[in-house]
């Protein structure tokens, strides 16, 4: 009993010191057969969390619509109560506040796990032995890098105009809550029209993101979203 022991310990010691000897070489190999189930699941993670901001996106934008629809029905004297319909208004404008800072958690945690996985993925290729699947490999990461950037770009110029969008929209049902006479309502006509035409730019602009966003789920072999 006590040999076959030695006999053991001594194999374990000599896979070790082969190990230490042959350095990055066995590492990389070793990470190579075991890399595939990781990286599937990091890209399942990646594909989760776009399709979270997309989704959100998507609700913001069915509660917009139905809020302007609101809206313009008050402004253009046709609500049978605006007491009531002003109500129901000034509480989803405050939900719409509420998400956003949501969304904007969904994106901070779409970039920082993109940033991971990207980090991963660059030193995964350098892993590859084959020169043609490296060239590959970095033509399809810079592809994502740069579909990216482009969801990060478009987001923030659309977040600046929601911005505006919504202080604007907060700002003029302050001023139902004061007055809801026709008169006042009617009053309302030109700033009402001002309001709509950001809603419009706001709306093309979110519907160019998802767009990107849909393209990039189905780069990374996710099913394409239902329209």
């Amino acid at each position: 009993m006590r040999t076959s022991r030695i006999v053991y310990y001594r194999a374990l010691g000599a896979v070790a010191i082969a190990a230490l000897l042959s350095g990055p070489a066995v590492l990389a190999q070793a990470a190579a057969t075991t890399a595939p189930k990781d990286v599937s699941k990091q890209t399942e993670q990646l594909k989760k969390r776009a399709a979270q901001l997309r989704e959100a996106l998507t609700k913001t934008r069915a509660v917009l619509d139905q809020s302007l629809v609101m809206y313009n029905t008050m402004v253009q004297g046709q609500s049978k109560d605006p007491s009531k319909d002003y109500k129901s208004l000034a509480k989803t404008l405050e939900n719409l506040q509420k998400q956003r800072g949501t969304s904007k958690t969904k994106l901070a945690e779409l970039e920082t796990k993109s940033a991971e996985i990207y980090a991963a993925w660059e030193q995964e290729i350098t892993a590859y032995s084959s020169e043609s699947l490296q060239a590959t490999g970095k033509e399809r990461l810079a592809l994502a890098k740069g579909n990216f950037a482009k969801v990060k770009d478009a987001l923030k110029m659309a977040g600046d105009e929601y911005t505006v969008f919504l202080t604007n929209f907060n700002d003029q049902v302050r001023f139902m809550g004061r007055d809801l006479s026709p008169e006042a309502l009617a009053a309302l006509g030109p700033e009402a029209q001002k309001l709509n035409d950001q809603a419009t730019a706001l709306f093309k602009h979110a519907e160019e993101i998802r767009a990107v966003l849909v393209q990039n789920e189905g780069a990374m072999g996710a099913k394409p979203p239902a329209k």
